[in-house]
């Protein structure tokens, strides 16, 4: 018996809600259309959308979830697995997904871009005033561009052999291909650029924050941005853990510190 709550990546205690927004979610990152330069891709991600699917209309069913229910727990007893054996393994499989369950955090992603802007402004700033402190003559824009530019090729390595960046790290935000596996690095470097171009304006603060707002709208609304669907590409997302996200606000509180503390 196929197990439709791990095709869906929900927990078996997972709400109707849940399990149609995972059906959802699962379909953008299967849906065939994104693999039409790759057949042997896209015929993986009809069978996979058909797997998903098929998942769903027994799940998306109270009655027919519940008649699957029954006939999966008698599986797993016939298997030798006990009543303990099994709420065991639910409770772990909730507890991996945290939060991930049908959302997508738009501002824990926003804050999580800023934190790797800081933090790499830190990094680099320290550099520049030892080794070139007249660059700080520039204009403030000019700076603001060019090093939101210079993250493109930081964050695209990042990407491709960790997995995540700093601020992703901090806030529990990784990035996988429509195989499971960490983005090669031409597809992370697409991402990065079609992000500074399309998501931060390339740094232009008006522009910004247009993209932005625009990116925000269609995140909610389609679940997805429009560079994570072309590169068929899936965030996961797990429970926050408290103390990084202390260390998150520390160091935009100390930013803030700083800020006022230098115009005076």
């Amino acid at each position: 018996m196929k197990d439709y709550y791990d095709i869906l990546e929900v927990p078996p205690n997972a709400t109707q809600e849940e399990i149609k927004q995972a059906w959802r979610e699962q379909l953008q990152v299967w849906h065939p259309d994104r693999f039409l330069h790759n057949p042997s891709l896209r015929s993986k991600a009809e069978e996979k959308a058909k797997e998903i699917n098929e998942a769903y209309e027994t799940l998306g069913n109270q009655q027919k979830r519940q008649t699957y229910g029954g006939e999966r727990s008698a599986q797993r007893k016939a298997s030798g697995r006990t009543s303990e054996d099994i709420h065991a393994a639910t409770s772990a499989k909730t507890e991996d997904y945290g939060e991930n369950i049908g959302h997508v955090y738009p501002w824990r992603r926003y804050f999580a871009r800023m934190t790797d802007y800081v933090l790499f402004g830190l990094v680099s700033g320290i550099f520049i005033v030892i080794f070139a402190p007249s660059v700080f003559d520039s204009n403030d824009l000019f700076l603001n561009i060019t090093g939101s530019f210079a993250w493109i090729f930081i964050e695209a390595s990042l990407l491709s052999s960790w997995g995540t960046t700093p601020g992703k790290w901090l806030l529990e935000i990784k990035l996988r291909n429509s195989n499971g596996n960490k983005l090669a690095f031409a597809s992370a470097l697409n991402r990065s650029f079609s992000v500074w171009l399309k998501g931060i304006g390339v740094g232009f603060p008006i522009a910004s924050l247009m993209t932005m707002a625009i990116a925000y709208g269609r995140l909610k609304r389609e679940r997805t941005t429009s560079w994570d669907e072309a590169g068929g590409i899936a965030l996961t997302y797990k429970k926050l853990v408290p103390a990084k996200l202390f260390l998150v606000v520390l160091l935009f509180v100390g930013i803030i510190l700083l800020i006022v503390y230098g115009r005076k």
